[in-house]
């Protein structure tokens, strides 16, 4: 028996049980099992797809492979005239061939070693393994009530994608958020928990969805409650541990409104609020901060002569806050001096001939701290074998307590039209995302206007991008200024665009669904960003006086396409092709040094005569192309 059965077996017994428990009476042949699935096969090869540098190694190229399987029970659809209890699971395995090994299934943001910490580390698995992508139960409220009125009212309990408006705002991708910013952010290839409320409001025609989403538990257990993770979190010396409540949930409402459905046309709203409560989140480190950003918009949908033409406009705005604690940021670090490992304090420095420098954790040093913590920078002395030396707090040693305020706003507008005669569907698409710097490079109250989205992964509806929305891996540089640490952002922030598409049904090929697909967009930065000295790859400062050094704004020019055909009968193979042409912007921003610098690891004596830009960020032309067989049954 396989893992696929066993699992279906168990929820079809939850679902059965439920089904007594709640009294919903279901006959034996009112029970029905659908199975489905699907393997699918990608080769896919990219050039210059981050760095935009033909210079370096910026390239790569693999082949993946994809299975799901699908098992769906119902049960009381012939009793009740709709499904009474639905159970759903999704199964999935995804590898890289040659790397089905290299699943993370484990990861630590740190050791604690003595008075040192470690860096982050990653545990793989050894084999390939396969993990549950989504399950959920699924209850009719009528037939538990015994309403009988057709307004049905449902209620969903499990792992399970949910978004609002198009899926921008908060979508179904579970940890896809700002990594920099207080919000849980994470690869998760699966569902997130959550309870999901549909219905339609009696005497109405309003459709409402209610969610709440359980993204972390940070409760469960006593490592959880009673740690020492607030130690260095000003005024909590004395109760370090975390406690209980420090959640992160989601809610969502939306509602659904239709007051036109015909053949000629249909007129569809979709208002909308999210609200991400986040505690005990980690921007420096581990429990720093906390999240409270609240997202209302509208999602307006229009379709005429029958599916002959439509449009679709959706308006967001962010409310709410991030909220950052005040933390003393100075701890042990395992330093290299010469031939020997040293354990050193990252801001506690020490006077040595007149310059300061990070101090060595000497053992006096350590107990005097531990008797007086010495935040405010005054010079200290302390006697270290029978000599005295002097110590001082670095500047940057305490982070002041700080908000936040989200302000950022989001508008999407797209429009298709069927040419019948020609089998060909026109579209375009416009789209605005407000964009911001770094919000923790100066440590005071303020306000965050780069629109922040929850979960989302949106590629296009109409009009779509494989490279700014779908693959997301050229860098974008949040705007900087001079002094500021490059972070990259490849979240719907911070751009403006507009494209075209166009949609062509072969009829000599009906029978073989042969569909070509090609779009074209362009993008631009939305907030103004300063050029980069290509040499040192450092902002260049600017003043009112120096306008010339301000980035242009025209980040580039995507073309794609996407052809698709059914082989046999559900094989279905596609190609999909696309080339970015940097604009003028990566032009100005050449040669930044972003995280992880390439140039900087380089031996001293390797870099002589060689051009810093060689080896970062780049303007030259970007491709991919993925090749795939899909299989579902």
């Amino acid at each position: 028996m396989n893992i696929s059965k066993v699992m279906l077996y168990s929820l079809a017994v939850f679902c059965i049980s439920t089904n007594h428990a709640l009294n919903i009476t279901v006959a034996d042949n009112d029970i029905v099992h659908k199975r489905s699935g699907m393997i699918k096969q990608e080769s896919v090869m990219q050039e210059n797809p981050a760095f935009l540098n033909r210079s370096i190694p910026d390239q790569y190229q693999f082949n993946k492979v994809t299975v799901e399987i699908k098992d769906h029970i119902v049960m009381g659809e012939k009793e009740f005239g709709h499904p009474a209890l639905e159970g759903f699971i999704n199964l999935r395995h995804k590898s890289v061939l040659g790397a089905a090994g290299k699943t993370d299934i484990a990861d630590f943001p740190g050791v604690k070693i003595g008075d040192a910490y470690t860096g982050a580390t990653t545990l793989n698995s050894t084999k390939p393994i396969s993990w549950i992508k989504e399950y959920w139960v699924r209850a009719s409220l009528n037939a538990i009530f015994g309403m009988s009125n057709d307004e049905l009212h449902t209620i969903r309990i499990g792992m399970f994608p949910h978004s609002v408006g198009r899926g921008i705002a908060l979508g179904g991708e579970y940890g896809s958020s700002k990594d920099f910013l207080a919000f849980y952010s994470k690869s998760n290839d699966f569902s997130a928990p959550g309870v999901l409320l549909t219905g339609k409001i009696p005497s109405s025609d309003l459709v409402y969805k209610a969610y709440i989403g359980f993204l972390e538990n940070k409760s469960s257990s006593l490592r959880d409650t009673l740690n020492t993770v607030n130690t260095n979190r000003i005024g909590r010396e004395s109760t370090p541990w975390s406690g209980t409540g420090n959640n992160n949930t989601m809610y969502a409402l939306s509602f659904n409104f239709t007051p036109i459905k015909n053949d000629n046309l249909t007129i569809e709203f979709e208002p909308y609020i999210a609200y991400n409560r986040a505690l005990a989140q980690t921007v420096e480190r581990q429990q720093d901060s906390e999240n409270n950003l609240k997202t209302t918009g509208l999602n307006f949908r229009i379709q005429g002569d029958n599916g002959l033409w439509g449009a679709d406009f959706e308006v967001a705005k962010n409310f709410g806050s991030e909220k950052l604690y005040s933390i003393d940021r100075n701890e042990a670090m395992q330093k290299q001096r010469g031939e020997d490992m040293k354990l050193e304090y990252s801001h506690i420095q020490e006077s040595v001939s007149g310059t300061y420098q990070n101090a060595k954790a000497y053992a006096e040093l350590k107990t005097e701290l531990a008797s007086n913590r010495h935040l405010d920078g005054t010079p200290f002395t302390v006697s270290v074998d029978g000599t005295n030396k002097t110590f001082r707090s670095a500047a940057n040693r305490i982070r002041p307590e700080y908000q936040n305020k989200y302000a950022g706003i989001m508008g999407v507008f797209d429009w298709f039209y069927k040419i019948e005669e020609l089998n060909l569907v026109t579209s375009s698409a416009i789209g605005y995302f407000s964009g911001d710097r770094n919000p923790h490079v100066d440590e005071v109250n303020k306000t965050y206007s780069g629109f922040v989205a929850m979960h989302e992964y949106y590629t296009g509806k109409y009009v779509t991008s494989m490279f700014l929305f779908d693959t997301r891996t050229i860098k974008r540089p949040l705007t900087l200024e001079q002094g500021d640490t490059a972070l990259t952002d490849a979240s719907l922030t911070d751009i403006i665009f507009g494209g075209y598409g166009f949609t062509w049904n072969s009829e000599k090929y009906k029978h073989k669904k042969l569909v070509i697909n090609s779009n074209g967009l362009a993008f631009f930065k939305e907030k103004d960003a300063y050029r980069v000295d290509p040499v040192t790859g450092t902002v260049l400062s600017a003043s009112s006086t120096e306008i010339d050094k301000f980035a242009r704004k025209f980040l580039g020019t995507e073309l794609n396409m996407i052809i698709s055909m059914e082989l046999l009968k559900n094989l279905t193979m596609s190609l999909k092709a696309a080339v970015f042409l940097p604009g003028q912007y990566y032009q100005d921003i050449k040669g930044l040094a972003l995280r992880g610098d390439y140039y900087n690891q380089l031996d001293i004596a390797d870099t002589q005569n060689i051009p810093a830009a060689n080896y970062r960020l780049g303007n030259d032309t970007a491709y991919v192309t993925t090749f795939a067989l899909d299989y579902r049954f």
